[in-house]
This record gives C-alpha cells, structure tokens and sequence, in this order.
C-alpha cells in the first residue's frame, strides 16, 4: 500500500509509477479535485516539459539529476503515450498535450488512475505525521490517524496559495524536525520604483537581456520576452530572474534591473540606425527601433541632427542599459512557483526518502529547486513524483 498526500503534477505521478508497480494507492488532496494548479500552468495549456536540457533550466540541479535520469523528457512523454495523452512541442521546445487543456489534462490522469483502482478522498488536508524510531508509523488526515508504512508527500510550496499550496505541509514537516529553507516567490513579476514603466503597460518586447544586480554584483541574468504591466515588468525574461531579485530585496538590498532592449544590435549599430533618423526629434526617432510609445517615453523633443556625437553615443548606450530600481516582487499570490522548502540535504536524491524518516518521500515543490519558464518546473515535478512512486 502506497498513500500519496497531493494530487498535483509530482502527486500524480507518483500515483501513476506506484500503480505501475502494482501498488494499491490512496491519495488524499486538501483541494476539492485534482490538478488544479496543472490547470493553470502554460497559459490553461499546461507546460509539461521541455525539449532542451533539463539540468540547464533548473536551480539545485545536482539534487535533480537521478530524478531526470530517471525519467527525462523522452521517457516522459513515452510514459503519456502510453496512458492515452499525445504530446506536441512548439518552436520553443516547451512540450505541451496534444489535445488537452491543462484541466483536462489533470481529469484524464485522475479518471486513468481510479480505472487503475487508485482511491481518492478530497477536502482531505495533511495536519500531522507520527514516527516511532525514526520510522514513519502514520500520517493524520483532518486529525484523523492512518497507519501506513509508506507515504509520499507532494504538496507543494507556497505560490498560487488558491491552488491548495499554501504551506501548511511545510509546517508539518517542520515540526517532524525536517529544516525549510525559507520559501520566498520565484517567477513572480516585478514592482519598479520609476513610474514610467507602468505608463507602458500591455506593451511586450520580444527579444531583451535582463540583469539583476544588487550592492554592484550582478546575480543573475536571462533573455527573452519582456511585458510592461500596470505595476513594472513581467514576462518570460523577467521571471527568470525574479527569483534573484525576490532573495536580494529579502536581505533588504538595493535592486536593479538592467535592460538590453536591443541585444542583437551593436552600439555602433544602433547609433547608425538613429543618424539614420536625423530629421526626427529623439523620441520619434526611437520609434523606428522600439514600439512608439516607448521610444517616445525614453526619448525628448530634440532632433537626432543636433545633438553632439558624444550625446548619441550616451543614447545608444542608453538603450542597451535602461536601468531600472527593483522594490518589490511581487507575492506568492502572484509567483508561478516558490524557492525555498526542504532542506535536499535531509532527503536521497536517488529515490526521494526522507534522511530523517523511514517510509517518508518527498516529491514537487516542496522540495528546496526552481527552474526558468518554459516547462522545467512542472517536469521536475514530475520527475521527483515518479522516482517516489518507483521507490516507495
């Protein structure tokens, strides 16, 4: 007998490798159905994975490595193949099903699993384990003792707390003596203290390097689409690094993003491309290398002829370091995933047992990792739910 605690993306998984196994399993969710957080994940599309390199796409990936070797992207989407899901990838490597919304995605693997015999009891929070020498003895559903000598906990961190992972099985670890780093947003978007920014909102750049920076140190760095918001920056490039600036502004430091909005131009390029432009004021100008309400916002009323060569040069260099001051990322109620969770120390990256008890595996997001857009996350999740399941 295996009981699961989670029916998210590694609940699920580690549902599907235990009854693979021939294992009776039990899953209980605090939520009233599965999945809902798959639901939400690429869109409503569901980002299962991604074609690229794993390892590449994921923070504490050393930890991760048996679970990828274990089952990779291939091996995933066979292991769908199989179950009745058809998977598609895009341009982008990101690996969708083929026919499936994410919500139906989840309700196909819930209806596969119950023809599999698995049981499912909903509205059914985790609020206690029991151990005796060091051994898992049971585990309390709404107070309520189950023995069980084997169970998997995959409940998830602390982002999208309306999905049902809100912390509270973190709490319950903690006071089983496991140590939580400290969960903070990841892929979350970015508050700024300059207003113009907001002033752009709905405008998306395609192709931008972003930087994070604090107390003069860059941390971290990433390319890609760029979307102005009512309260700053979000978009693909931005929530790849958001989880540097979330862990720099925790330890009260000044932050900054710098902007690339036109990586694939020189200085020299871009200057060029203004003389070009000489008849036109500076923002009018812009307007011919960026959308025209940013051109018009980073610019001013004077014309591109008139201005000295050393002052054209500080405007191309400009565009390639629109720096910008950090103050908030913004919450878990907004992060795709949290940073932060179980110590990996105090768990066997090779089957995803707890150090500290026997019979205990952790799987997800509850596990101290994050990874960049693009499908990294919900596959690891995946990947650490199916190596419990194997093993528990």
């Amino acid at each position: 007998m295996t009981i699961v605690i989670g029916a998210g993306a590694a609940g699920l998984l580690a549902a599907v490798a235990a009854v693979r196994r021939g294992r009776q399993v039990f899953v209980y969710d605090k939520m009233d159905r599965p999945g809902i957080k798959l639901g939400l994940a690429g869109g409503g599309r569901c980002n299962l994975s991604n074609s690229g390199d794993l390892l590449l796409g994921l923070h504490n990936c050393q930890f991760l490595r048996p679970a990828l070797v274990s089952l990779d992207n291939a091996a995933l989407q066979n292991l769908l193949a199989k179950i009745g899901v058809a998977t598609t990838v895009d341009q982008w490597g990101r690996v969708f099903p083929q026919a499936m919304t994410g919500h139906e995605f989840a309700a196909y693997l819930h209806s596969w699993l119950r023809k599999q015999g698995t049981s499912f009891y909903f509205g059914s929070p985790l609020t206690n384990i029991r151990t005796k020498d060091g051994k898992l003895e049971a585990i309390e559903i709404n107070g309520k003792a189950v023995a069980c000598t084997r169970a998997i906990l995959a409940c998830g961190g602390k982002a999208w707390p309306q999905t049902g992972s809100d912390g509270a099985a973190l709490a319950v670890l903690e006071r089983a003596g496991h140590e939580i780093v400290h969960l903070l947003p990841a892929l979350a978007p970015l508050k700024t203290r300059e207003s113009w920014p907001t002033q752009m909102k709905g405008i998306s750049l395609k192709d931008v390097v972003v930087t994070v920076t604090a107390n003069g140190r860059k941390l971290d760095e990433a390319r890609g689409d760029l979307l102005f918001t009512h309260f700053g920056l979000s978009g693909p490039a931005v929530l790849d690094v958001s989880h540097a600036a979330a862990r720099a502004r925790s330890q009260q430091l000044q932050t900054f993003i710098v902007i690339d909005l036109l990586p694939a131009m020189s200085k020299e390029e871009i200057r060029s491309a203004l003389e070009k432009q000489g008849q036109k004021t500076v923002g009018n100008g812009l307007s011919a290398l960026l959308p025209a309400q940013l051109g018009k916002a980073l610019g001013n009323d004077k014309y591109i002829k008139g201005l000295a060569p050393s002052t054209l040069n500080q405007l191309a260099g400009g565009l390639k370091a629109v720096r910008l001051e950090i103050i908030d990322v913004l919450g878990n109620n907004h992060a795709m995933v949290s940073q932060g969770g179980v110590n990996l120390r105090q768990v066997n990256p090779r089957t995803m047992e707890s150090k500290l008890i026997s019979g205990l595996y952790i799987a997800g997001e509850m596990l101290d990792y994050h990874g960049k857009t693009g499908g990294f996350n919900l596959h690891a999740a995946f990947a650490t739910g199916w190596l419990a399941g194997e093993n528990a």
